[in-house]
């Protein structure tokens, strides 16, 4: 059974950004979120004209990150 949780996430260099996002309780305390970077794509396309877009550096490419609690 998959059990999905809204959380708010803290983020940011002092943890003074709030992000709302759906959770899947994983194991016990683990949460999986979409990756807060790419947006649960797995891709990096953000950035300027010149940069290459390649694979998201947080999530590995995988377009999910876990947070424990």
């Amino acid at each position: 059974m998959i059990v999905e949780v809204n959380v708010d996430v803290y983020c940011a260099r002092d943890n003074n950004t709030v992000v709302r996002s759906k959770a899947k309780v994983v194991e016990g305390i683990v949460l999986q979120i979409d990756c807060l970077e790419c947006g649960g794509t797995g891709w990096w396309d953000f950035g300027p004209d010149e940069e290459e877009p390649g694979p998201c550096v947080q999530c590995k490419g995988t377009g999910k990150q876990y947070l424990g609690i």
